[in-house]
């Protein structure tokens, strides 16, 4: 099943960008102001598709160690950067917007200094302390944004019981 995934995603790339340029840059720019026949598109979208597989083997084959650093830096980014914020929304009911942002933004940003800093890198996986530190951002933005956001809410309700 982890290979159908794979498979789905990759496949799913390629035809995207083989339509791209076929479509989007070929016909729609270089061929502007012309009648392009159907299958010229589709001769081309395969040859792009074909490109972009050489491509990726010859990339995937000489900088293995690059591709494998450069999945687990944004599956930590994307961890700290969205996993609290989403943990915290659904089961703590004082989330707020801002708190959401501003856990989103430090997380980015601490997983990204973490893994520039020579010392820090080699410490500690950065998805730690990003998600510590976006979950933190979360709790103490909301606590400090949401009075003001409990308060309009009661003037809302306050105002709707009035009228």
């Amino acid at each position: 099943s982890i290979f159908a995934a794979i498979m789905s995603t990759a496949d799913s790339q390629l035809l995207v960008a083989a339509s791209t340029v076929a479509r989007d840059v070929y016909e729609k720019v270089l061929k502007r102001d012309q009648v392009v026949d159907p299958r010229a598109l589709v001769r081309l979208s395969r040859v792009v598709v074909v490109v972009l597989v050489l491509a990726a083997l010859a990339l995937g084959a000489v900088a293995a160690d690059v591709v494998f650093w450069l999945v687990l830096f944004a599956w930590g980014g994307l961890g700290a950067a969205v996993g609290p914020p989403l943990i915290l929304a659904l089961y703590w009911r004082r989330t707020t917007a801002a708190g959401v942002l501003a856990g989103m933004l430090v997380g980015t940003a601490v997983t990204v200094g973490w893994a520039l800093t020579p010392v820090l890198k080699g410490a500690l996986y950065e998805l730690i302390p990003a998600f510590l530190a976006s979950t933190a951002a979360v709790v103490t933005v909301s606590l400090a944004t949401g009075s003001a956001a409990e308060a309009e809410e009661e003037r809302s309700r306050t105002t709707a019981a009035a009228s």
